[in-house]
């Protein structure tokens, strides 16, 4: 991502001076929600079952509630029934040092698919950093190599989708160090502008279901955050540590509702999830996201010095759903995203320019790429073009 982001599921005001402690991360809540936050932080995160919304901290309560498939069809999928790399038709990945200072360097090596599998691999190796900088001004550049190596998967660039059932099941060892996820972004706006959801994240000892979007503090992230004890888990189900589970997010126009094993984990109503400030969208879970399948390791995962190594996060699929009736439904290729936003420029009279596109196409196709980064329309193809969009939809 084209930013660094701080720990999943941690408020970042948290992360600041005692002063500024609010769950909105403003300055000033009242003092109830602080002083509840502070003694909601005084228990360990295994013993909690609890809400955290923007109004303070609530006890939840997890409800089953069996998916049903009736007024849905399968728009996209992947069930890595092939040995090696995953299709590059549907994925691409994240490089290097990424987010939170994470131990672990991002490579594609490190992803493959086995017996009907996707596995991602973390691994005790060396990597040396190319990017090494002993007086860079972050920590990406700072550190001279890294320690551990492991892989980040992403639609970005590809693919995404506006509403739907998103499924995975997956299998990982819930152990201290580790910090696997399935989790979505906006392809529009600026963290967290562009809007997280987190359909499963896990760190010592902890299954978080959690959104976030944009507070009124640059670069600080409203949240609505679940945390379930592996422990609760366990005592449902003993063999949960060894075990596949199925991760699903429902998410339409109103709400959006994280499940494990059809345990209702957050459901999270979408008329007050808007961005203090934005560019172009006021609301991030009214746009297409892209999804991403990491597994990190330590930073906010935990100690690696008790993590044997290397580790496995196991994923079975990766399903997309949508209703049969929905005026949104389909996958929406990154190419037709692009495209949309020219055909709006063009209707609106302005410069058909648009800085550092992805798009690119074969010698006969439409868009030539310039040496500057910039796209340009070739000049017999310039009247073409409204009639074009119609070639131009949601595959």
């Amino acid at each position: 991502m084209a930013t660094v982001r701080r720990a999943r599921g941690i408020p970042a005001a948290w992360s600041r001076s005692p002063s500024a402690w609010s769950l909105s991360g403003r300055r000033g809540s009242s003092p109830w929600i602080i002083l509840a936050s502070a003694a909601l932080l005084s228990t360990p995160l295994h013993a909690q079952l609890y809400t955290l919304h923007g109004d303070g901290v609530k006890k939840t309560e997890r409800v089953v509630e069996k998916a049903d498939y009736s007024d849905y069809e399968l728009v996209w999928h992947d069930e890595f029934d092939k040995d090696g790399r995953p299709d590059p038709a549907k994925w691409n990945y994240e490089h290097g040092f990424v987010r939170n200072k994470e131990a672990q360097w991002y490579q594609p090596e490190n992803a493959y698919c086995k017996d009907g599998m996707l596995i991602i691999e973390g691994r005790k190796e060396k990597h040396a950093n190319p990017h090494y900088d002993p007086e860079g001004k972050n920590w990406q550049t700072t550190r001279k190599e890294a320690e551990y190596t492991s892989a980040s998967l992403t639609t970005r660039g590809k693919f995404s989708w506006l509403y739907g059932r998103f499924e995975i099941r997956a299998r990982f060892s819930p152990r201290e160090g580790m910090w696997p996820a399935f989790w979505t972004l906006g392809v529009k706006e600026k963290w967290p502008m562009c809007g997280e959801i987190d359909i499963m994240e896990y760190y010592q000892s902890t299954y978080l279901a959690n959104l976030c979007w944009g507070s009124p503090k640059k670069d600080v992230a409203k949240w609505s955050t679940t945390y379930t004890p592996l422990k609760w888990l366990q005592e449902k189900h003993a063999d949960w540590a060894d075990s596949f589970h199925v991760f699903r997010m429902d998410w339409d126009e109103k709400e959006v509702r994280l499940y494990a094993d059809d345990i209702l984990l957050n459901r999270t109503p979408l008329d007050n999830t808007v961005n203090a400030s934005y560019k172009e969208v006021a609301n991030p879970f009214r746009q297409p996201h892209f999804i991403i399948l990491n597994l990190a390791l330590g930073a906010t995962g935990g100690d690696l010095d008790k993590l044997p190594l290397p580790q496995k996060y196991e994923i079975d699929y990766v399903r997309i759903y949508q209703k049969k009736d929905s005026p949104h439904k389909g996958t929406i290729p990154y190419r037709a995203e692009k495209l949309t936003a020219l055909f709006r420029k063009q209707e609106k009279g302005q410069a058909l320019r648009h800085e550092k596109s992805p798009i690119r196409t074969n010698r006969t196709g439409l868009f030539k790429e310039q040496k500057e980064g910039q796209l340009s329309l070739r000049g017999p193809d310039r009247n073409r073009l409204p009639s074009l969009r119609k070639s131009f939809h949601r595959a």
